[in-house]
């Protein structure tokens, strides 16, 4: 999967795990302020054609900075992003304000 291991943000907010899986799974790190709806989405639509059967796991933090030295990131839950489903922790769900995905047929669950 064409994703590179490292910050891949000049801020430090998001950090590609350098593992690969041969259960077809990629790991990531990112702090919350940078991820919303937009991005799970745009996550869950790289898995199409040879990587519709992938899963991208996010451990998601606050307080993640370029600074290593002074990284002392909190911890606040995962989400798993499938082809056809995600699952997220509820911690994550309302820190990242990621509400808008609960939509199923209409009808939005909590």
């Amino acid at each position: 999967m064409g994703m590179t291991a490292g910050a891949d943000r000049s801020d430090g907010l998001v950090h590609m795990i350098d593992d690969w899986w041969q259960n077809k799974s990629r790991y990531m790190e990112i702090d919350a302020a940078a991820l919303g709806p937009d991005q799970v989405e745009s996550l869950r639509i790289l898995l199409k054609g040879e990587f519709e059967d992938w899963v991208i796991h996010v451990g998601v933090y606050r307080g993640f900075t370029s600074e290593v030295s002074r990284d002392k990131p909190e911890f606040i839950g995962r989400l798993s992003i499938f082809a056809t489903r995600i699952l997220v922790q509820r911690t994550v769900l309302h820190t990242c304000g990621l509400e808008p995905l609960l939509w199923i047929s209409g009808q939005a669950y909590s």
